[in-house]
């Protein structure tokens, strides 16, 4: 595979500013409406059982919300800063180039397809059910 032409990375560049651009907007967003929406008094002055755990379900959610653009603006981060480094683009666990197609779809990938395909399967998390239903 060929590596990354200074014209693409230029490209790939810009659409990752844009994406962190994105990202930083959503997530002040969620952050001033997490202010704003006091789920106390959307619970009401006499909340039952149901309305507290209404209101902690929402502020959990705002909070997993704020964490996933957190996390997508430190991988953007990671990226930009490998371009910096001209690190960008190489495989970090066999050192080939990552093809162009692949980081147009995933501008923030660390491993080429055949590494990714292999650490999926090393890694992989089983799930395992949280509710068993028994069929008698």
């Amino acid at each position: 595979m060929a590596s990354v032409t200074p014209l693409q990375e230029q490209k790939l560049k810009h659409a990752l500013e844009e994406q962190r651009a994105q990202r930083l907007r959503a997530a002040r967003e969620t952050l001033r409406r997490a202010r704003q929406e006091h789920y106390a008094i959307f619970a009401g002055e006499g909340p039952d059982v149901a309305d507290q755990a209404n209101a902690e379900e929402l502020t959990a959610f705002e909070n997993t919300l704020a964490q996933r653009y957190a996390d997508a603006i430190h991988d953007i981060d990671a990226a930009l800063a490998r371009m910096e480094e001209h690190r960008f683009g190489h495989c970090v666990d066999c050192g080939d180039d990552i093809d162009f197609g692949r980081l147009c779809a995933y501008p923030t990938a660390t491993r080429c397809v055949r590494c990714q395909e292999h650490h999926d399967r090393v890694y992989a998390r089983v799930a395992q059910p949280t509710l068993w239903t028994r069929s008698h």
